[in-house]
């Protein structure tokens, strides 16, 4: 399986998010999104001084649709023999300046993310 790394682009709504890869990128429906935050990891007796830059995982998509130059991401639904039989997605997403927080996932324009491309069947 190939990957290829890409940014969000935008978010669209609570569950959908556009990111910079396309057909062109060899983006596919049904590919598998990781979404990632930077952060700074900072020296705790001198927090002037940055120690790095770690890559946390934030969330787990779908490639739901592909134009050339973009795709769009959802956030997969949930397990519904977890979740009492409702049918929800298993993360929201929220613009980074926004104040509604809750029980939502804090996206940035920009944030890293690492699609995973399936190689070809030999059908």
């Amino acid at each position: 399986m190939n990957s290829v790394d890409g940014k969000v682009a935008g978010v669209l709504n609570e569950y959908q998010l556009a990111i910079n890869l396309g057909v062109n990128k060899g983006v596919i429906v049904g590919a598998h999104v990781s979404l990632y935050s930077n952060v700074e990891i900072k020296d705790p007796d001198n927090p002037t001084i940055l120690l790095g830059v770690a890559l946390v995982k934030k969330a787990n998509l779908i490639i739901e649709s592909v134009e050339e130059n973009f795709s769009v991401a959802k956030a997969p639904i949930s397990n519904p023999l977890l979740r009492g039989f409702i049918n929800q997605p298993q993360v929201k997403f929220v613009v980074a300046d926004s104040n509604d927080l809750v029980n939502k996932t804090i996206v940035a324009i920009g944030d890293p993310v690492k699609v995973s491309i399936p190689e070809p069947s030999d059908d």
